[in-house]
């Protein structure tokens, strides 16, 4: 399954945090940004030096299985 990552770094001694969560419908946009809203909620609350958004585990689409309890599949559609 698709994984969407975040990775926060500070200056000095602060050091650097990382967290990732299931990212099932990867292609659409809209669905990735409610993601990363999600990671972000977990962030310590300092001012960072750099921030990394991964994006791992994808596939070719030709090889992706839409999910079958998905209520609406026409962003599959629309997002390409």
């Amino acid at each position: 399954m698709p994984r969407l990552g975040l990775h926060l770094s500070w200056l000095a001694d602060l050091g650097s945090w990382w967290s990732e969560i299931n990212s099932p419908r990867a292609a659409i946009t809209g669905f990735l940004l409610g993601r990363l809203d999600q990671l972000w909620t977990e962030v310590p609350a300092y001012k960072p030096l750099s921030v990394g958004v991964v994006l791992a585990r994808l596939v070719p689409a030709a090889q992706h299985q839409p999910d079958l309890f998905a209520a609406d599949h026409k962003h599959q559609k629309l997002s390409p």
